[in-house]
């Protein structure tokens, strides 16, 4: 298709006389041979220069770090599951082509990346400093805004999109490199999938208080200039 894109069918054709299972075909012959696909796609994503780096990229490597992280996480107790996604993030940025060429011009990215990965809940500050300026500590403020955002919005696209529209150095970001919504999104969904339900229910439960509290407010306000009348 061309010199850096090519297209992959992927065939199968099995015929064991009809003496196997449908069981065993379905369940371990071809998602075996769909692991294999797998880590074609995943080597030849890794293996992407940074400036080649499309939208269609950006999900699958997102893709491929969430996976990273799961993995990682696989070696240990669920103490420790964010000591050791961080460790999946790192292993990403070391294996990815691309995130090696990102990580020395945009070194707050780790910090970003594995601040995600522990999908704390702090409030959406907007940070409002520059792309050039930004520093570990802006991003994993950035990072602990998309967990909240995440939460209320229950949608990752959503949210994503609400997050970037908050933060001009994420517009920036965007702006310099197509691929980072798609693999933002991805990170957005595993968060929104993996997080806490009675987290989700406190952060609805807050909202609808917010909300209680704000028309109580305007009613005293009402009741009150009407009583002065």
């Amino acid at each position: 298709m061309g010199e850096l894109t090519t297209e992959v069918e992927q065939c199968f054709h099995l015929n064991f006389g009809g003496n196997l299972p449908a069981m065993i075909i379905n369940e371990f012959t071809i998602p075996n041979f769909n692991r294999i696909v797998a880590n074609f796609q995943t080597y030849f994503a890794n293996s992407i220069e940074l400036k080649h780096l499309t939208k269609v990229d950006g999900n699958i490597l997102g893709k491929i770090l969430v996976n990273q992280i799961k993995m990682a996480r696989k070696r240990g107790g669920w103490k420790k599951k964010g000591d050791l996604g961080k460790v999946g993030v790192d292993e990403f940025l070391h294996t990815s082509v691309a995130m090696r060429e990102l990580l020395p011009r945009h070194s707050w990215s780790r910090a970003l990346l594995r601040t995600i990965n522990l999908n704390q809940i702090k409030g959406a500050r907007t940070v409002r400093t520059a792309l050039s300026d930004l520093k570990d500590h802006d991003a994993i403020n950035l990072a602990k805004g998309l967990s909240t955002i995440i939460l209320s919005n229950m949608e990752a696209k959503a949210a994503v999109d609400h997050w970037m529209a908050q933060n001009v150095a994420l517009e920036e970001f965007e702006d310099w490199y197509e691929w980072m919504h798609p693999f933002f999104c991805e990170l957005a969904q595993y968060n929104l999938n993996t997080s806490n339900l009675g987290l989700r229910l406190r952060v609805f439960g807050g909202a609808v208080l917010s909300t209680v509290d704000l028309i109580t407010d305007v009613y005293m306000t009402v009741q009150f200039f009407s009583t002065e009348g």
